[in-house]
C-alpha cells in the first residue's frame, strides 16, 4: 500500500502549479497597454480536484487552464466579456470591465458526478491580493506577448533568403 501512495503522490505533484509565485511577479508585470484592461484569473490551491484542470476561454478563446494553486493574466480591451470553462457542464461568468481596470476572477472545483465542476466566479480585489501572493503563474512564458484581443496569427511563410537562387 506505500508503493500505491508514493506514486498518487508524485502523480498528484504534478498537478498543481510550479512557476514563479505571485508576489515575486507583481513587480515586474508589464503595465497595463493604454486604455487596456488587465483580467487576473486564480484557483486557490486545495486538494479538491487537484487533477482537474479544464481550459479558460476568454471571449471564445483559450487564454489559460485552472490549476490548482495557480493564476495567469491576460489583457484586454475594455467591454463586456464572458468567461467559461467546462467539465461536465459549462460554467459561464459574464463581465464588464473599464480602460485601466483589472478584475479577478477565481475557478475552483467542486464535486460533479463523473468529475469535478468548475465554478467562475468574481473576487473583490482585497480578497484576491489576499488570495494570490503564494499562488504560481501558469501562463504563457512570455507574459507581454499574451494578449486576449489578439487574433490568432495567421500562418505565413518567411521571407526568401538574399542569397537564395530565385525560382
Amino acid at each position: 500500500m506505500g508503493v500505491l501512495a508514493s506514486l498518487a503522490a508524485v502523480f498528484l505533484s504534478g498537478c498543481s502549479a510550479t512557476g514563479p509565485t505571485y508576489a515575486s511577479m507583481s513587480g515586474v508585470m508589464p503595465a497595463l497597454p493604454e486604455n487596456g484592461c488587465r483580467v487576473v484569473f486564480y484557483r486557490a490551491d486545495s486538494g479538491l480536484g487537484i487533477a482537474v484542470q479544464p481550459e479558460i476561454r476568454l471571449n471564445s478563446m483559450v487564454v489559460g487552464r485552472s490549476v490548482s494553486g495557480g493564476f495567469f493574466y491576460v489583457d484586454t480591451p475594455p467591454g463586456r466579456h464572458l468567461a467559461t470553462s467546462q467539465t461536465e457542464v459549462e460554467a459561464r461568468l459574464e463581465f464588464d470591465i473599464a480602460a485601466g481596470q483589472t478584475v479577478y476572477v477565481a475557478s475552483r472545483v467542486g464535486m460533479g458526478l463523473l468529475v469535478g465542476r468548475v465554478h467562475l466566479s468574481l473576487s473583490e480585489e482585497p480578497q484576491a491580493l489576499a488570495d494570490l501572493p503564494t499562488l504560481r503563474y501558469t501562463g504563457v512564458p512570455n507574459p507581454a506577448a499574451h494578449q486576449a484581443s489578439a487574433p490568432p496569427a495567421a500562418a505565413s511563410t518567411p521571407p526568401p533568403r538574399a542569397d537564395a537562387p530565385a525560382r
